[in-house]
């Protein structure tokens, strides 16, 4: 497709926060700015920034008509090239990568990529053709045996993490064992994961990459996270760590990804060592730190 030299760029959607720094950098950098809302409370609509606001519904309503509707934007609006912000906004996109892309650019992966890289369990696996430490994990769905958790618990100890297998994968910290059981019975069914608990700080490596080859590189550590046991970063710093940065770029090659990718890991408080926690095929949270600091510093990072 033949893409203008002022390109039209669609962002859907502005539900969140790190919407902005993506619309403000199109802006400055010359493009026409589409921005999809599925909500009157979205705080990009009092800014300066968007070019035209777009009615998106949202994917958590009707992933049918969601569709629709950024389709019928990219037509009304002229738009060349569409840019996705939260992960279900690039999860239904790869899913009708083929369609949207008869009218304008899609830059995300292959669904099935996108799925496999959102699913933890497949991270577990990821981690050991890596090289890389990943929390003693073992994976419960339909029924409880007792048995094995009960080894699991003697052999890990307390606190234990309990997540979900997507994106959104609630995790809950519990200590004792009756605590335990009520969340496994409640969230069993669909199949939950049971994980060791690692002390210590967060740690992220972004990147956007073609093919496995990092072209644009950012790290983080967390400062303060929303839960004292983890969890979402609430403030965070730029972190230069090259183990972090080895690590990343491995775990990216691995995959051989093109796109936007986050790789998340939690730097041991004790032994300093890395574990792999999870890779999120979206933007960050603290997308909005990355930009600003890269704006103001020029940070360069090591290419080999």
């Amino acid at each position: 497709m033949l893409i203008r030299n002022k390109s039209n760029i669609l962002v859907v959607r502005a539900s969140y926060k790190k919407a902005y720094p993506i619309v403000e950098s199109l802006r400055k950098a010359g493009y026409s700015v589409v921005v999809g809302i599925d909500s009157s409370r979205v705080e990009l609509r009092f800014s300066l920034f968007p070019n035209k606001l777009a009615p998106i519904v949202n994917p958590y309503v009707s992933e049918r008509l969601y569709v629709t509707s950024v389709l019928s934007s990219v037509k009304k609006y002229g738009v060349d090239i569409i840019i996705p912000v939260g992960f279900i906004d690039f999860l239904l996109l790869s899913k009708y990568k083929d369609v949207l892309e008869k009218y304008a650019v899609v830059p995300v992966e292959d669904y099935e990529k996108v799925r496999a890289l959102s699913d933890k369990w497949y991270v577990k696996s990821l981690a050991e053709s890596v090289g890389v430490n990943y929390p003693k994990t073992i994976f419960l769905k339909g029924s409880i045996e007792k048995s094995s958790v009960m080894a699991f618990m003697d052999n890990v100890g307390f606190p234990l993490v309990i997540k979900g297998l997507g994106d959104n994968s609630t995790p809950r910290f519990v200590s004792d064992f009756d605590t335990l059981l009520g969340e496994l019975n409640v969230r069993v069914k669909d199949g939950v994961l049971l994980q060791e608990f690692i002390p210590g700080v967060g740690a992220g490596y972004f990147a956007l990459s073609y093919e496995g080859e990092p072209i644009v590189e950012f790290m983080h550590k967390r400062i303060l996270e929303a839960s004292p046991l983890g969890g979402a970063s609430v403030k965070a710093s730029f972190n230069f760590d090259p183990c972090l940065l080895s690590l990343g770029r491995r775990t990216v090659r691995r995959v051989g990804w093109t796109g936007i990718i986050m790789v998340e890991f939690k730097k041991h408080s004790e032994t300093g060592d890395y574990y792999l926690m999870e890779v999120n095929p979206k933007f960050w949270g603290s997308l909005e730190l990355a930009y600003r600091a890269v704006s103001y510093t020029h940070l360069t990072l090591p290419t080999n």
